[in-house]
């Protein structure tokens, strides 16, 4: 069985406590590497916490068992990842997107949106979104 399944990584899909970006899925199997993501080691030594910097490039995942397509279904399902394919849509039951850039804006937007709502201030990497709440 291989399902091949073209994602991008959501960052957006949790904040971190300073509102960086942070949601990150391991590699199935794995727990040092991420799908998009590396570890900032500097950053991480630095704040105490582990920070990510993320690709926004496309990631093709090649599925080999049911457990690793379940676990990056799950991953698509709860939003940290992204489809970009009608097969991996489809496979998840969730929205495509057309490209990688336009699926990261949306998920940015609805990011700073939901921490607006929840703090009261924007994220200060959210200036689109920020520019839009004033008008």
């Amino acid at each position: 069985m291989n399902f091949t399944l073209k994602v991008v990584a959501n960052p957006f899909a949790a904040l971190d406590h300073k509102a960086r970006p942070q949601a990150m899925v391991p590699f199935y199997g794995m727990s040092d590497r991420g799908v998009g993501a590396e570890l900032d080691a500097a950053a991480s030594k630095k704040e105490g916490v582990f920070v990510f910097t993320f690709s926004k490039e496309p990631v093709t995942l090649a599925c080999n068992s049911v457990p690793e397509l379940a676990y990056y279904l799950r991953a698509l399902k709860d939003g940290t990842l992204l489809a970009l394919d009608r097969t991996t849509a489809t496979m998840a039951a969730v929205t495509q997107h057309d490209s990688a850039n336009d699926a990261l804006e949306d998920a940015a937007e609805k990011a700073a949106l939901k921490f607006l709502e929840a703090t009261g201030s924007l994220p200060s990497w959210s200036q689109t979104v920020a520019s839009a709440a004033q008008e």
